[in-house]
């Protein structure tokens, strides 16, 4: 959740779960701190996640700083990275890149 801590739902609550900018905050440091409070909240919402649901993340960080440094092993976790370079927020060409493939 917001502050890093227990999500009031049980495991298996959700198919989707949507986070816009949690990663950012918890990442807003570059530090090992900041990278645990960054698995921590990604455990969490894979712990409310139904089998075979959805973990949606809006970061406005690059794509090189979430695959390189902040989160490496994404690809291999079986992690979809789309990447609206160039785009503003709140761009419809933008949003629809990002929900390709959701549905």
């Amino acid at each position: 959740g917001g502050g890093g801590g227990r999500l009031p739902f049980p495991d298996g609550s959700f198919s989707l779960v949507y986070d816009q900018c949690g990663l950012d905050v918890a990442l807003r440091q570059a530090s090992q701190a900041s990278e645990l409070a960054a698995a921590r909240a990604l455990s969490e919402a894979w712990r409310v996640l139904r089998p075979g649901g959805r973990l949606v993340c809006v970061s406005l960080r690059s794509r090189e700083a979430l695959l390189s440094g902040a989160l490496p092993g994404m690809g291999a976790a079986g992690w979809v990275v789309s990447h609206g370079k160039g785009r503003a927020v709140g761009d419809p060409a933008g949003v629809a890149d990002a929900q390709r493939g959701l549905a």
